[in-house]
């Protein structure tokens, strides 16, 4: 007998073709880059404006934590050594640090309001003109500066003692500046895709390279200022590589904005005008820089003319050990300042006044209160602090006293920095050069004077404070008077609905705008 057994049949899933799981992964990267952009436009003006901070805040002062690490690592080397390699970063930070970041500030400022628009087209012809100026700066950097580091030293304050090792470093930092180009410079577009853990794990893992390979070449290998040269520019490379692949590979890296070379270069596509907005949009960011720099520059001239014999190198040693600290004080105000900075073109793009002012306020308020903290906590720890960076007699008799007086203003830095940004932004050139160069061009003036009255030598150490205490008092009445401007435009109706400028035309045309609003939906 047979007995039929009915059995139950099993559909299996149709497989997938190759279209459609591209289109989904497609459309998953344009869910979340919807997410991102939305986060800017709706969400809570302090929750976003902590969620785009603390990663830069964290990246920005492992930053500084690891040149102050690399600065005890050439200090327990030698005072000499360290002394040196303070001479030239004067022109590392000044030129090298300040020109890139000048051009990733430069992009920003016009891809961030584009952004906010839905105008990617813009956003994507600013990025492929980033690139092509960076080749260019970078190309051009070791020509300029290798043929005349002799001279450069000898106008730097370079002794007898330090010059071989300051030629050694500088040598070898101007040959690779592009390292700089490809790290530096990509913060602020990384924050402006709102991917501000990105750039955040980009300086983490640089500044950790830093680190191991430190002791290993200055110590383990016994190169000195050489070592600590060949730490920082091949760290600096590795994390360049990816950046490159970053936005060479958007799709697979889930990078927003895309280098658009046909767009930018195509017949007819070439826009002089948005290069030369870029290029000069920055100049803020490099004359702070800058500035800062040629005021150290002149503290080691005047050591050089005021003191003598080994003197020189401690003095030159405290003012270098007084610029690594400062940096690091200042880099919580700092990664606020570069979290405000997308998170207020954006809404600049959208006419959301309402949250651009609420985003200056909190942002301001932040940064006074971080950076006093930490200026509280330098001051109680002067002492200990001073032995990290060295042993000798000298120094850690000086050390401690003008550690204080120095660093005592750098938490004033708030109110210039957020309306150098806000300006920036707003594609004010003028005012934002005017913010970015106040507080230098002040350190320059009383550089000059300072040390030639009662106070001596002690007035290079007064200088920095203040010229931060007289920039602060100057910015103040100017950043009441921008929020009063801001109040007076927060009720316009917003610019960008739903992807729909109040003309009524689409605003928001371009195919990553189409599979956003698709993966809102």
């Amino acid at each position: 007998m047979v007995v039929e057994v009915e059995v139950e049949q099993i559909e299996l899933p149709v497989p997938e073709t190759c279209y459609q799981r591209y289109k989904a992964r497609k459309l998953a990267k344009a869910k979340i880059a919807a997410d991102r952009h939305l986060m800017l436009a709706s969400d809570h003006i302090f929750k976003t404006l902590m969620a785009l901070s603390i990663p830069s805040i964290i990246s920005m002062g492992l930053n500084a934590v690891y040149n102050v690490v690399d600065s005890i690592f050439l200090g327990n080397s030698s005072a000499e050594d360290l002394a040196a390699a303070s001479l030239f970063m004067v022109i590392e930070f000044g030129v090298f640090t300040s020109l890139n970041v000048s051009l990733g500030a430069g992009a920003s400022a016009v891809i961030s309001p584009a952004l906010g628009k839905g105008d990617f087209l813009t956003a994507n012809k600013a990025l492929t003109y980033f690139f092509t100026l960076l080749i260019i700066v970078n190309a051009a950097i070791p020509a300029i500066f290798i043929p005349y580091l002799d001279p450069l030293l000898d106008f730097l304050g370079a002794t007898s003692v330090t010059k071989a090792r300051a030629k050694q470093y500088a040598l070898i930092m101007s040959a690779f500046p592009i390292g700089y180009g490809l790290t530096a410079s990509m913060g602020p577009l990384l924050r402006v895709e709102n991917k501000a853990s990105l750039s955040m794990w980009r300086q983490v893992i640089s500044s950790a390279l830093n680190v191991i390979f430190d002791p290993i070449l200055i110590f383990g290998f016994d190169l000195g200022t050489q070592g600590a040269a060949i730490s920082t520019v091949a760290s600096q490379l590795i994390v360049g590589v990816y950046m490159l692949w970053f936005y060479l590979f958007p799709e697979k890296s889930g990078a927003t904005v895309k280098l658009a070379w046909n767009e930018a270069y195509g017949k007819g596509n070439m826009d002089w005008r948005m290069i030369g907005k870029m290029s000069v949009l920055g100049l803020g960011n490099l004359f702070s820089g800058m500035g800062r720099r040629i005021a150290g520059l002149l503290f080691n001239r005047t050591f050089k003319t005021m003191l003598d014999g080994s003197l020189v190198e401690v003095y030159q040693a405290i003012m270098g050990a007084m610029t690594q600290l400062s940096s690091l004080i200042g880099m919580p105000s700092a990664g606020i300042a570069l979290g405000f900075i997308p998170l207020v073109g954006y809404n600049i793009g959208r006419n959301r006044y309402d949250r651009v002012q609420k985003a200056l306020v909190y942002s301001f308020l932040s940064m006074l209160v971080i950076g006093g903290s930490l200026v509280i906590l330098v001051e109680i720890l002067a002492r200990p602090i001073s032995r990290a960076f060295g042993s000798d007699g000298d120094f850690l008799d000086l050390a401690p006293k003008y550690l204080r007086i120095g660093l005592c203003g750098v938490w004033l830095s708030a109110g210039t920095s957020l309306l150098m940004g806000y300006f920036q932004v707003r594609h004010n050139i003028i005012v934002s050069m005017i913010m970015g160069l106040l507080q230098p061009v002040l350190s320059i003036i009383y550089a000059s004077i300072l040390p030639y009255t009662s106070l001596g030598v002690a007035g290079a150490f007064w200088t920095p404070t203040a010229a931060f205490v007289t920039s602060f008092i100057i910015a103040l009445p100017i950043m009441i008077v921008v929020l009063r401007q801001i109040d007076k435009k927060k009720h316009i109706p917003s610019f960008v609905i739903d992807g729909e400028s109040e003309s009524g035309e689409n605003s928001m045309k371009s195919p990553e705008a189409v599979e956003m609003r698709e993966a809102r939906v």
